[in-house]
């Protein structure tokens, strides 16, 4: 059997703090929030890993092009980011309304949840002490 993950990532997914940092971020996810069709809650969208949403309503051949779409912002981050960000619409931040969340990991054993829209900083946790 072959590791397909890189040798920086392996040690990563190991380290029982990453896991507890990445644990929070997708319980968070899951269990804090209403589900929506838009939301990207695992790799590549669907469980067969696809990346097929066969309810897509807001990306159509008329609004995917030059001037309507592509990058809206860049956001830095401590380290490199091997996992697909995920996607959540509508959750509700205790003290701090509601935001389309974009929640990262990044190999340095941070995770980040991003407002998805403006790109500003929700909350950030390191679990490296």
């Amino acid at each position: 059997m072959h590791n397909l993950l890189p040798g920086s990532y392996r040690s990563s997914v190991r380290n029982p703090l990453f896991r507890l940092a990445f644990l929070v971020a997708i319980f968070s996810l899951i269990y804090l929030r209403p589900a929506s069709s838009q939301d990207v809650p695992t790799y590549h969208n669907d469980q067969a890993r696809t990346g097929l949403n066969p309810n897509e309503t807001i990306l159509t051949p008329n609004n995917v092009k030059v001037g309507y779409f592509g990058r809206l912002f860049t956001i830095p981050v401590d380290g490199k980011v091997d996992a697909q960000p995920l996607y959540a619409s509508a959750v509700a931040i205790p003290g701090g309304g509601v935001h389309n969340i974009l929640i990262v990991v990044t190999e340095h054993d941070s995770a980040y949840a991003f407002d998805a829209d403006t790109g500003s900083v929700i909350w950030q946790t390191s679990v490296v002490k």
